[in-house]
């Protein structure tokens, strides 16, 4: 007995091996009390008796899960990046995998004949981003990528790129799916354990596994849905973004007030409703002012011809005055409450009733069974509860039926199903009822950027490609598994706080020094974070390492790089590295999963592909694979899967087209896994010669309109003035801008100072110039244009917007109020004073032709023949101009345009003329969009001159 207790005890003792590797510092776990104790025993197979006294360790290396296939790749990946230094354990032969699962032979004629590889090879999916900054940023893909690449790259434009390379990696996923299923050949094969065979593949045997899926889930799951291929996964954000679910919102937010045209708009162009961009268009004619105006004169008429006998059937179906919110929008608009006022268009003749649109028999069918359902909801919203009206809601519009026809359809389902759930727990949960409090704490979390996460279903999912994160799909399997986003640069942001903690270093702060307030990096703070980052090193490793130990068949990794040829021979630098291990220095410095993977498979002889492609020389490393199963590389544009790729297409859309299409999807499908596609038809008779030209034609074919490319479809007018300004002078805006603020802190004039950029911190003491201008434009857009004004009301106006929070105090005490009485005493203030309209701070949007938007190249100082060619191209282009008119007001039946500026008018800089002429530009162009918009002349456009005090006519 005793016997047994020690054997019994020794076993608790001993440490399953395959943990080492795979358990996480994650939730206070610590992996390295399970590698101290790996160290420590021997292997059982090893110890002599004294040894298994005290305890051994017990190897559990072989995997019964996986193919032979997916345990070589695992192993060849490992093998070279797993040491001690870095990883904290060694990938050795006791710690590599053994391949123990059986699995039954595909037959030959279930392979392709033609692929060299076979059907459950593992796959390299690589994405190049060429074009990564086309758009003229020099921000790396790998930086846009990362969580911690904040330094230099605007917030916007690093989630604009991460959009971008999780909708790129979708799209390649869902080529790869397709291809898989069978949609361009034969179909994969997985072995099912409950028939005992192997049958084709299906949805619900792929996952797709990201580190965090936070962001690109949502992202790439609606691109999967958007290709036909059901998909589903809980998330953690996106489910106010979901489209069932702002449909929901919006018809709830109309049931409590149907006075907001953007959820009115939505509610009737969605299924539940119906109508057409024409229908909406032919109802928005029926009235001028809101939308619902438009529908509530639709529904007048549409009531009146339904009903025998004209006005008599309005009692029976009318459109329900509880709507009326009590007149509040007619009066707020200065209009009486007998009706809507005729939409804007053909004026009816003297004495002749304004003509009425007409309305179709079915869209006055939709509009009447609409309104019919909306009073019915109205009423149940205020009597009875918020779950049961949505619950009826579903119920009486079949809506929810509808989503499961979808694709994606029980996700979608699950989000409606979740929606009401949660309307049922808030009602609960809260003394705070009804629908009005509802959607106003919906609309707080969003503000305040929460989400309730999309709505989760049960673990059988349906057949549904799934998507999940890593640390999720720990001790699971599955048949195939896509590992995306590894190109993603590991998230970095805890080693860069000021302050830093270690169990075994302690603190690690940063210095302050407060008198030039810069913070340095003490040496504790330098040993943690290097201690730190070598730790976050070896748990990401071994993250890799789950990841790519779950597929049962097939593993396919996919990464986005940003100019490939550069990156493979940035990777080569492995071809001086004789052993199995990479050196420390190139795993330490990896940044992400890729910067691992891509030196790793370059060694391999099945990436000679990649080389040949960077023109790099063969590797002599085929002696450290002997005898290794091939990788399947395959290399795909970010423009190809942009623009190029197969899209999903419905079988009912067949034509006489579709088996040209089939054959051309093919020979897609076909180079892209690097399999010999059919010979291109030529046309009968052609000569060697003409062959070759045609080829030639084809290969040298150039986009034609790629001058219209390289221009932005929107600007403004302040980006056009910059660059008429760089064309004409050196640019020099910085050092006015500097010279500004030197003259308002009140230095000499010839001394110079370069004004950077003032911190948060030092913002409370002086406003900079751009700031001074907005607070002046902000207190004249709502200066009241009377008489007589002086300078206390104007102190006065002040003070109510301060209260009212549009300005701060600082802001307000940064107003001269005698300014703002001079502007109004000078000449074009009197003009504004006896202006029978007045329109302050008024956008407007005008479409430019490109040819005047940009200054393109003049034929006399260059190549005539490309200059005119390109003002060819763009001479039916047009460029989006958006901006602010400051003041635009009629006196004496004359347009008058008014501008104000607050620079400092300096002598030294050409004083008042120099600005003008500055300021030319621009209010010429405000004049010609406001001519075309208005369809009247500008008679004169001014310049006011805060700070001379002055007016002047251009």
């Amino acid at each position: 007995m005793r016997f047994g207790g020690e054997f019994f005890e020794t076993c608790f003792r001993d440490e399953i091996r395959r943990e080492g590797l795979t358990y996480y510092r994650f939730r206070l776990a610590e992996p390295g009390l399970f590698l101290d104790k790996y160290k420590t025993y021997a292997s059982v197979n090893e110890a002599d008796e004294a040894e298994l006294r005290q305890g051994a360790r017990i190897d559990l290396a072989r995997n019964f899960r996986s193919r032979m296939e997916v345990v070589d790749a695992v192993n060849m990946l490992f093998r070279q990046i797993m040491n001690e230094s870095v990883a904290e354990i060694q990938y050795d032969s006791r710690a590599e995998l053994v391949c123990g699962a059986a699995f039954p032979a595909v037959e030959k004629e279930a392979e392709n004949a033609a692929s060299p590889f076979g059907m459950h090879t593992p796959e390299l999916l690589l994405i190049d981003r060429e074009n990564a900054d086309s758009s003229g940023s020099s921000i790396g893909l790998e930086d846009a990528a990362g969580s911690d690449a904040g330094e230099g790259m605007p917030a916007e434009e690093s989630e604009r790129q991460e959009m971008e390379t999780a909708q790129l990696e979708a799209r390649a996923i869902a080529v790869r799916i397709r291809e898989m299923m069978g949609d361009t050949g034969k179909p994969l094969l997985v072995f099912d354990k409950v028939k005992k065979a192997m049958r084709p593949v299906e949805y619900g045997d792929i996952v797709i596994l990201l580190r965090s899926a936070s962001v690109w889930a949502p992202l790439m799951m609606e691109e999967l849905v958007q290709e036909g291929i059901p998909a589903s996964g809980e998330q953690n954000r996106g489910y106010f973004q979901a489209v069932e679910v702002e449909i929901m919102l919006s018809l709830l937010r109309v049931i409590d007030n149907p006075r907001q045209d953007i959820p009115l708009a939505s509610v009737l162009r969605s299924p539940i409703v119906g109508l057409t961009e024409e229908e909406l268009a032919q109802v928005r004619l029926f009235a001028a002012g809101s939308y619902y105006d438009a529908l509530s004169a639709a529904l007048e008429q549409a009531t009146m011809e339904a009903a025998p006998g004209g006005t008599a059937g309005l009692a029976a179906g009318r459109w329900n005055l509880g709507l009326e919110l009590s007149g509040t929008a007619e009066a707020a608009a200065g209009q009486s409450l007998s009706g809507a006022q005729p939409a804007e268009g053909v004026k009816p003749g003297p004495g002749q009733p304004a003509p009425q649109p007409e309305l179709s028999a079915g869209l006055a069918a939709k509009l009447i069974s609409f309104r019919d359902r909306l009073e019915s909801w109205r009423l149940d919203a205020r009597h009875g509860s918020l779950s049961d009206l949505i619950w009826r809601i579903y119920s009486e519009t079949g809506y929810l039926d509808w989503l499961g026809g979808l694709p994606g359809g029980s996700q979608r389902q699950s989000n409606l199903t979740a929606l009401y759930d949660r309307a049922v727990q808030y009602e609960q949960d809260t003394s705070s009822r009804g629908l009005f409090r509802f959607l106003t704490f919906i609309s707080r979390m969003r503000d305040n950027g929460g989400d309730l996460g999309a709505g989760s279903k049960d673990e059988g999912q349906g057949n549904a490609v799934r998507f999940m994160t890593i640390h999720k799909s720990k001790g699971l399997e599955f048949p195939v598994v896509f590992v995306a986003g590894l190109s993603k640069n590991f998230n970095q942001q805890d080693l860069n706080a000021a302050f830093l903690m270690h169990k075994e270093l302690g603190f690690g702060p940063k210095y302050v020094d407060g008198k030039l307030r810069v913070s340095y990096p003490t040496l504790p703070n330098l040993a943690i974070r290097r201690r730190s980052h070598l730790e976050l090193l070896a748990e990401e490793m071994r993250v890799l390492y789950v990841a790519l130990t779950r597929p049962k068949e097939k593993l396919i990794l996919i990464g986005t790089v940003k100019k490939l040829l550069n990156k493979i021979k940035d990777w080569s630098q492995v071809d001086s590295v004789h052993g199995m291990l990479l050196p420390d220095y190139m795993l330490a410095r990896g940044r992400s999963y890729m910067d691992w993977i891509g030196p790793a498979i370059l060694r391999h002889p099945s990436a000679a592909i990649l080389r040949e492609a960077a023109e790099l020389p063969e590797t002599g490393h085929a002696d450290l694979f002997p005898g290794a199963d091939s990788w399947m590389i395959t290399v795909k544009s970010d423009e190809y899967l942009m623009t190029g790729a197969p899209r999903h297409q419905s079988h009912a859309a067949e034509g006489p087209g579709s088996a040209e299409q089939e054959r051309r999807e093919g020979i897609e499908a076909a180079l892209n896994r690097l399999e010999p596609v059919q010979d291109i038809p030529w046309e009968s008779g052609q000569s060697p010669q003409e062959m070759r030209e045609e080829l030639y034609r084809r290969i040298s074919w150039k986009y034609p309109y790629l001058a219209a490319s390289g221009i932005a479809a929107k600007t403004s007018v302040t980006e056009m003035k910059k660059q008429l300004a760089m064309q004409e002078h050196p640019p020099r805006e910085w050092a006015e801008e500097a010279l500004q603020q030197e003259g308002s802190n009140g230095n000499q004039a010839g001394s110079f100072t370069l004004s950077l950029r003032r911190p948060k911190f030092m913002e409370d003491y002086k406003l900079t110039p751009t700031e001074r201008g907005t607070v002046y434009h902000t207190v004249m857009q709502h200066v009241p244009l009377v008489a007589g004004l002086d300078s206390a009301a104007v102190e006065e106006l002040l003070n109510q917007l301060t209260d009212k929070e549009l300005i701060t105090r600082e802001q307000a005490e940064a107003v001269q109020p005698q300014d703002i009485v001079d502007m109004l005493a000078s000449s074009a203030g009197e003009m504004l004073l006896q202006a029978s309209q007045v329109w302050r701070e008024m956008p407007f949007s005008y479409a430019l032709p490109a040819t005047e938007a940009y200054l393109l190249p003049d034929p006399a100082s260059g190549p005539v023949k490309d200059a005119l060619h390109v003002q060819e191209l763009l001479q039916e282009e047009c460029v989006l101009i958006q901006g602010v008119v400051d003041c635009l007001f009629r006196q004496d039946e004359r347009l008058i345009l008014l501008d104000y500026k607050t620079d400092k008018v300096l002598e030294q800089r050409g004083g008042i003329e120099a600005l003008k002429e500055q300021y030319r530009f621009q209010l010429e162009l405000y004049a010609k969009a406001l001519e075309e918009i208005l369809g009247e002349p500008i008679q004169e456009k001014w310049l006011y001159f805060f700070d001379a005090g002055q007016a002047v006519q251009l």
